[in-house]
């Protein structure tokens, strides 16, 4: 059997991995901005890539992600504060209410309006870089 990858030819991300039968590889269906490549050791996509100048599976960037806090009060006041985020990172925010932004400067601040439970994600074109739930009580 052969281990392959199929990963993203800009960015390097692994969408995914497995094994064929040899003389099979050129058989792996994938997308027209993706490359298949065999490989010669299991991946984990959650935190290797391949270095598109090399072909080397190399670790993904570590990004000192944190959260100042998970309960916030729902009165468009107390926010919580996601830092050490890369540039050009998404923030998407779901529960009660759905909002998503880009983030160029490191950080993000959320505050809540309605209660509830809510689940905070960060993610850039290497895959997910943070993800929180967020319970959002109500203001007394």
């Amino acid at each position: 059997m052969i281990r392959y990858v199929v990963y993203n030819s800009t960015t390097g991300r692994i969408h995914r991995h497995g094994v064929c039968q040899p003389g099979m590889l050129s058989e792996v269906g994938h997308k027209v901005d993706q490359t298949v490549m065999e490989v010669y050791s299991e991946v984990d996509p959650k935190v290797e890539m391949v270095d598109i100048s090399s072909g080397d599976i190399i670790s993904k960037p570590a990004y000192p992600v944190a959260i100042n806090k998970t309960t916030v009060t729902a009165d468009e006041v107390d926010e919580i504060t996601i830092t050490g985020l890369p540039a050009g990172c998404t923030v998407t925010v779901t529960g009660p209410v759905f909002s998503e932004a880009v983030i160029n400067d490191g950080t993000a601040e959320i505050n809540f309006y309605l209660p509830g439970e809510y689940m905070v994600r960060a993610w850039n074109e290497l895959g997910e870089l943070f993800l929180a739930d967020i319970t959002a009580v109500e203001a007394t």
